[in-house]
């Protein structure tokens, strides 16, 4: 092929990619995929188009030989990814059924360029960028299509990009096939086959049909076929840091303690979500104030995102399926309200947001029936379209390393033909929900899987329960949940971590059958102004209770500290155990205990709360005058050490000493110093002093300085 121009963008040759045959046969033989009703609510859909940039190292070797190994690795995971390097087509025999189609011949454009006008710099900046200077290093395709740009004039840059149509797949699928393609061409462990059998999805056929009709066709492109779709557009990138998440999070939750309102659940993603609707709403009211001389605020913003379902529907779809199985969210409030300033517009998109993912995570018989009505109410308005959201954090783009290191950047440049907000992990350090793990350390989260209390075997499910909360609960009700981390080193080769991460979350299942209050969420008590309660719903696919999430290096359990004491975390300690029974503890059996319980749990706990006197002048005192006294910094962790001091038995015996012959000198009666009272006095004396030291060398920021401090105790 000859090379020829297009744009600002050179293509050298364009190669068709077959997936690799098995060993003894030829070619792959001929195959069909059907599309679901969940695919074909994106037939009309523009295709997905990501670009990763990334930068060439010396120890990389040539260009040429990158693009070889790139391509070579892309015909071996198209062997289990094979529905992509076919085409879309109806299905023969039908009238509005279609299906992914591959033959013998089929295979993935892949296309060779190279670009001269623009640096890899300019490309990857934050700042406004022309999309079109982007958009040129795309080639499109039925199904997939990749194009590897070299950025001229040190060819020591690559632009890959790669375009997905949505009906074949979503953007887990997707992802999951872009960090199997790298893993391949890296030498890397390679992640699990796809899953492609569509008879795990519950077939709609009204909905189907409903999508598949002319009307859909014609409403779609009249939205994204227009002439002028990218034209006068820039795209830019808008970073929040923890810090930044963590700010919101304090603020949304002191702003429902001053209203008097229930604690939101403002997730990182729930605040990147709000501060986004809430900045693109109050700028397009700029813009409209600008064009006419009346602000134009009385109308409804809509604003809708994606949700994965695969955990939810029922049976359970596998989490490496390949197609799509999510589901839309829909939120919706006033203009006015959004765009209010100070906190009530933060406020009101977080409310919205929040209430929008606890409808659209509720997959019930009717879920698809609510989503019908939304769509209908959205194309049968005039207020514009609504705000939509492409790709998750969830997706770790930024691990995406073939070899020749992490992406600098990662665009998604359809959102210019969509007019979607496209939202991702940070590239440098952090992310919105899982931090991708910078190279030689630190932790990377593998899966979260939510474990609910295990039923007794007479009933399938937990009824629904409700635990009020004391005044002696009330106490904790505006601190900070504590977390512990408990660090083990598992004897025996790593292959065992698979199996003891299943006993704990079956375990878990079992402790929390007893211990059914801390699987619930707290919430307000119906009625009441100033009572909270732990409520426990009803188990179901689409919802459940408590969640254990699995790290390298560790597991980590977060306990929220309002239920209980210190003493009760270790009860629940006790009985979580991941072992079988000894026979230590068959003869201390419980006869009391649930019977699928079985041995293992011992010391059950008491959950009436009938015995605890009520004080209702302290309960109304922590829910009313205290609700912003425990509001933490926006820096909270920021630039924190966290270290271990050691006091053997024998520093405290030598503590002991010297104050029982302090108050011998001085003609008093000696303390009563226990170990604990030892360990205390110790560790307040040295965090004073250490104060001091500080007021001492920073006399200047408003504290008064307290002199010279005498030198700490060994």
């Amino acid at each position: 092929m000859a090379p020829h121009h297009r744009g600002s963008s050179r293509v050298l040759h364009t190669v068709r990619v077959a997936p690799s045959s098995n060993a003894g046969a030829s070619t792959m033989p001929e195959r069909t995929v059907p599309l679901t009703f969940l695919d074909v609510i994106w037939l009309r859909s523009p295709p997905v188009e990501r670009v990763f940039f990334y930068r060439l190292s010396d120890n990389d070797g040539d260009v040429d030989a990158v693009l070889s190994r790139l391509v070579e690795s892309l015909s071996q995971v198209l062997h289990d990814f094979y529905p992509l390097a076919g085409r879309l087509r109806r299905t023969p025999g039908t009238a509005n059924r279609y299906e992914l189609f591959y033959q013998v011949g089929d295979g993935v454009a892949f296309t060779v360029a190279e670009h001269d006008c623009v640096g890899v710099d300019e490309l990857t900046a934050d700042e406004p960028r022309d999309v079109t200077k982007i958009l040129p290093l795309h080639e499109d395709g039925a199904v997939l299509a990749v194009q590897a740009t070299v950025l001229l004039p040190a060819r020591r840059g690559i632009a890959l990009g790669v375009t997905v149509h949505h009906a074949a797949c979503d953007g887990s699928s997707s992802t999951h096939f872009l960090h199997t393609w790298a893993a391949v061409c890296a030498g890397a462990a390679v992640p699990s086959t796809p899953v492609i059998n569509r008879t795990c999805i519950r077939e709609r056929e009204d909905i189907y049909d409903m999508m598949t009709t002319t009307e859909m066709k014609d409403h779609y492109q009249k939205k994204f076929r227009s002439p002028d779709a990218v034209d006068d557009k820039l795209l830019a990138t808008f970073t929040l840091s923890k810090e930044n998440l963590q700010s919101i999070k304090d603020a949304v939750a002191g702003d429902a303690a001053c209203r008097s309102a229930p604690p939101l659940r403002c997730t990182s993603i729930v605040a990147t979500f709000s501060v986004t609707w809430h900045c693109h709403i109050r700028s397009a009211e700029l813009v409209n104030e600008a064009d006419s001389e009346e602000p134009q605020n009385d109308g409804v913003a809509r604003f809708n995102f994606l949700t994965n379902h695969r955990a939810r529907m029922e049976p359970r779809v596998p989490d490496k399926y390949l197609g799509n199985c999510v589901g839309p969210c829909f939120a919706s409030a006033s203009n006015k309200k959004i765009s209010a300033t100070g906190m009530d517009g933060l406020f009101t998109t977080c409310s919205v947001i929040a209430a929008a993912i606890d409808e659209g995570t509720r997959y019930n018989a009717d879920y698809w029936d609510r989503c019908v009505e939304h769509g209908k109410e959205l194309r049968g308005t005039d207020a514009g379209p609504p705000v939509s959201v492409a790709g998750s954090p969830r997706f770790s783009v930024y691990d995406v390393d073939f070899g020749f290191g992490r992406p600098v950047n990662v665009e998604i440049v359809s959102v210019a033909k969509t007019g979607a907000i496209s939202v991702a992990e940070l590239a440098r350090g952090g992310s919105v929900a899982s931090p991708p793990p910078p190279h030689g350390g630190g932790f990377r989260v593998v899966r979260t899987d939510r474990v609910a209390p295990s039923p007794p075997a007479c009933c399938p499910v937990l009824p629904e329960r409700t635990v009020p909360l004391t005044f002696l609960d009330s106490i904790w009700l505006r601190s900070s949940p504590f977390n512990r981390v408990f660090f083990y080193r598992l004897a025996g080769c790593t292959e065992r971590i698979d199996a003891v991460l299943s006993r704990l979350a079956d375990s878990l299942s079992r402790a929390l059958h007893v211990f059914y209050p801390l699987a619930g969420r707290l919430r307000l008590t119906q009625g009441k102004i100033n009572r909270y309660e732990l409520s426990l719903a009803t188990p179901s696919p689409s919802m459940t209770a408590s969640a254990l999430t699995s790290w390298h290096r560790t597991n980590r359990g977060r306990f929220q500290r309002l239920p209980r004491s210190c003493r009760t975390f270790r009860t629940v300690s006790w009985c979580w155990p991941c072992r079988p029974p000894t026979r230590r503890l068959r003869r201390r059996r419980l006869d009391a205990l649930p019977p699928h319980l079985g041995h293992h749990l011992r010391r059950p706990p008491i959950i009436d709360r009938t015995f605890v006197r009520e004080c209702d002048g302290v309960y109304n005192y922590m829910t009313t005058r205290l609700k912003e006294h425990n509001a933490r910094s926006p820096d909270f962790v920021a630039d924190k050490l966290l270290t271990t001091f050691t006091l053997t038995r024998e520093n405290l015996q030598l503590i002991k000493d010297r104050v029982f012959l302090a108050a011998a000198r001085c003609g008093v009666a000696p303390p009563r110093c226990t170990s604990i009272v030892a360990t205390y006095a110790m560790m307040w004396q040295c965090a004073f002093k250490l104060l001091n030291i500080g007021q001492v060398a920073r006399p200047g920021d408003g504290g008064r300085a307290l002199g010279p401090c005498a030198q700490l105790p060994k």
